[in-house]
């Protein structure tokens, strides 16, 4: 009985290892470029040539990964650029995977492709630079919109977005800036806008666009909305809940 259950005890335990094993051989991307976060001095044996000789690792420095050994449990890889000590950058080093694991980090593209969602533009500000015309005003409006991103290679998120969107907003006439005959109403519109996102979180983000309204039939003929086809500025705070992302690291090394 206790001979069954150190068999299985054993036979659980290799399955667990190989789990994990093959999780970080997942996250060590073949042909990817990674950094070093720390120094280790070349007698604690970390990094070594393929003949087996120790070499310093130094923060910093950026490593493009060629192989990912999971019956050896090593990394290997070659350097962007000769090192002080004369290791060349086409020479192969060599490093166990939990070590790779703890010491490096991605570099990520700095173009972080494109995405597509929806946002909201709160704030429009019309008339600007016309004192008689100037309004602004809080408008009911929901955009899919096209993105193009841009960020850090440290982190797969972008940092600056480039947004164009088209939807329908629902604005309010008045009196005062349209000829209608009640007080008060709302009207439909159709709403291209063209805007930059800064974004200093993933899900935090501060827009800026430029666009226009153009009232719908009937409307556009009959009620002279001044606004109809003008542009407006636009302001917004959290207006994109979508994330522009790349985990993409295999780009050509760049000094």
């Amino acid at each position: 009985m206790k001979k069954h259950f150190f068999q299985q005890a054993v036979l659980l335990t290799g399955f667990v290892l190989a789990f994990f094993v093959q999780n970080a051989k997942a996250q060590i991307v073949i042909g990817g470029n990674y950094r070093f976060l720390s120094n280790i001095p070349q007698n604690d044996n970390y990094q070594l040539t393929e003949t087996g000789t120790p070499v310093e690792v130094v923060k910093g420095k950026k490593i493009n990964v060629l192989d990912v050994d999971i019956e050896e449990n090593l990394v290997s890889y070659t350097y962007w650029e000769s090192l002080a000590d004369g290791v060349t950058s086409d020479e192969v080093l060599q490093m166990t995977l939990e070590k790779f694991e703890r010491l490096t980090e991605p570099i990520y593209r700095v173009f972080k492709g494109f995405s597509a969602g929806a946002y909201t533009i709160p704030v429009r500000l019309r008339g600007i630079g016309k004192k008689s015309n100037f309004d602004f005003e809080s408008s009911l409006s929901l955009s899919a919109n096209f993105v193009v991103g841009w960020g850090c290679k440290d982190t797969p998120e972008s940092f600056i977005d480039l947004a164009l969107g088209v939807g329908l907003t629902s604005v309010v006439l008045t009196k005062n800036n349209s000829e209608i005959t009640e007080d008060q109403r709302t009207a439909a519109a159709f709403t291209a806008s063209l805007g930059v996102l800064v974004k200093p979180k993933p899900y935090v983000n501060i827009g800026l666009f430029w666009g226009g309204d153009w009232l719908g039939n009937p409307d556009k003929d009959t009620v002279k909305w001044k606004y109809n086809s003008k542009a407006w500025l636009g302001l917004g705070v959290n207006v994109f809940f979508n994330v522009t992302k790349s985990e993409e690291n295999t780009a050509e090394p760049k000094f």
